[in-house]
């Protein structure tokens, strides 16, 4: 029987994670949903970074053990799940990884989230963050993914936007977690750069921390198959 992937995707809709998704398919049951606001979902009525977690545990208290697969905001909430305690894990995989956002990213993510929710579009100040210089070169249409990204999850990115702003500062609480966790950040992410990732790998007591040369913070598409293959490795499963 194969284990179950869970993969928690950030701002960016579950698609970002789709061909990573595809790499791991062969060995593990996929597990893979956008959240509410997301690809045409309903925003969901408590939308902070606790509400999403208890709903990802009650859709998934019953599976298990899970490896859960976070990406930026998503990886905060693989963290949170994990020290909350209430689902069966086996591992845990944070791509990008945060467990805290200063006062000043908060405020920044408040301002976008205010934008977003104007009609301003985001992507000329997003693309650039998210994705490395080299792969920008490499990939055309990058412009026209955001465009279709933004269509399909506005109301999701305002909601969690002002959820990440508002979230808990998770680092008191990583020692707890009690599963082994992979964190993985590429050395040109300007969002989630690799002294974070550093920092909470400190913090967890069975922690292995990658730093990916030249890649930036869309580790799920600038660093598919290397990505997939580390975890593969490092799972063991």
């Amino acid at each position: 029987m194969k284990h179950a992937v869970l993969m928690i995707h950030g701002h960016a809709p579950v698609d970002s994670l789709a061909p990573l998704a595809a790499e791991l398919a062969p060995r593990y049951e996929i597990l893979a949903e956008s959240r509410p606001g997301y690809g045409g979902r309903p925003v969901a009525r408590e939308a902070t970074a606790d509400g999403i977690a208890a709903e990802i545990e009650r859709a998934h208290h019953a599976r298990g053990p899970l490896i859960l697969v976070g990406h930026s905001f998503g990886a905060y909430l693989a963290l949170l799940l994990a020290v909350r305690g209430n689902l069966r894990l086996a591992r845990v995989v944070g791509l990008a990884p945060v467990a805290h956002w200063s006062p000043e990213e908060a405020a920044q993510m408040s301002h976008m989230a205010d934008a977003a929710e104007a009609g301003i579009d985001l992507s000329p100040g997003v693309l650039p963050a998210w994705f490395s210089e080299a792969y920008r070169s490499a990939t055309p249409g990058l412009e026209q993914l955001m465009v279709r990204w933004a269509a399909s999850s506005q109301s999701g990115l305002v909601a969690e936007l002002r959820a990440a702003a508002q979230a808990d500062d998770l680092r008191p609480r990583l020692m707890g977690i009690g599963v082994p966790v992979l964190l993985r950040v590429g050395e040109a992410d300007v969002v989630t750069p690799p002294a974070r990732a550093r920092e909470i790998a400190a913090a967890i007591p069975e922690a292995r921390l990658e730093v990916v040369t030249g890649r930036g913070h869309m580790l799920g598409l600038e660093d598919v198959v290397d990505t997939a293959g580390s975890l593969l490795a490092w799972a063991g499963t």
